[in-house]
């Protein structure tokens, strides 16, 4: 009688500790805030998964700017758009990754972006992050570590 209790007991803890471990939806406030646009090159713009009525600008280092926005499939996207340099102006570079909200809620979006003018990388986060951020990456702002 007592081992089926504590099994019980132990059955009902178990479901009681799925139920409350349903994650929230990682937010990205920045998305939703009156804020100084910078404008989105046109190149930029076009891509194939991602709406330009919901790409957010999130900040920016020496060389290169980022974006944020949702795709199609609900997923969390950071863009990174390398500025070309002076004496070449189309060897300009756009790279993109997505990920879902599991994914962003834990380790956020990373992107990598190889371009004449060098090697850049972003990492957008969500609203109070508590992961890892890769030590080799400055924090640019709450939703944003990049080099």
């Amino acid at each position: 009688m007592k081992k089926q209790r504590f099994l019980s007991t132990m059955a009902f803890i178990g479901l009681f500790l799925v139920g409350c471990s349903g994650g929230e939806e990682p937010k990205l406030s920045i998305m939703n805030d009156e804020q100084v646009q910078k404008d989105v090159q046109v190149h930029v713009a076009e891509s194939d998964h991602i709406e330009l009525e919901n790409m957010t600008y999130v900040g920016e280092g020496e060389g290169f700017s980022v974006f944020a926005a949702r795709d199609r499939d609900d997923n969390w996207c950071v863009l990174l758009d390398v500025e070309p340099p002076a004496n070449s102006p189309n060897d300009w570079a756009v790279t993109s990754s997505c990920a879902s909200s599991e994914d962003f809620a834990v380790r956020g979006v990373w992107v990598q972006s190889e371009s004449v003018a060098g090697t850049y990388t972003a990492q957008l986060l969500p609203d109070n992050f508590t992961g890892e951020i890769d030590p080799d990456l400055e924090r640019i702002n709450d939703n944003l570590a990049a080099k």
